[in-house]
């Protein structure tokens, strides 16, 4: 669900990096919502709450975050990729443009993603 909050899904089933995501969003201004761990989840949460993009956790303890993806997509919601892996050949070729950060993820990288898919309002 798009808006214009500061708020920012997270869709990540490993609980360290959910935290660093956390810190880093609320020092450029931003809040979580989540983490949550299971495409089930990512999606119930996109219909109940409101959130202005998302970071998706490409794989999520053997599942692909593509249908979170395009229920964004659908509903005209940005997104920024992250994965341990260097690469998105686990993703279909449509996502190879997709923002997307190779964990560990650095304030400066998740800020200059952030600026790619349009956010620009920073604390």
């Amino acid at each position: 669900m798009k808006s214009n909050n500061k708020t920012i899904l997270v869709v990540e089933d490993d609980f360290v990096a959910s935290i660093l995501y956390k810190i880093i969003l609320e020092s450029l201004g931003y809040e979580m919502l989540g983490p949550v761990a299971s495409v089930k989840e990512a999606l119930a949460l996109s219909e109940e709450q409101a959130f202005c993009a998302a970071l998706l956790d490409v794989n999520l303890d053997g599942e692909t975050v593509t249908p979170v993806s395009e229920r964004l997509s659908e509903s005209g919601c940005p997104y920024i990729f992250i994965s341990g892996y260097s690469d998105l050949q686990m993703l279909p070729k449509k996502y190879h443009d997709c923002e997307f950060l190779e964990k560990p993820v650095k304030e400066t990288e998740l800020k200059d993603a952030l600026v790619a898919i349009g956010l620009t309002d920073f604390a």
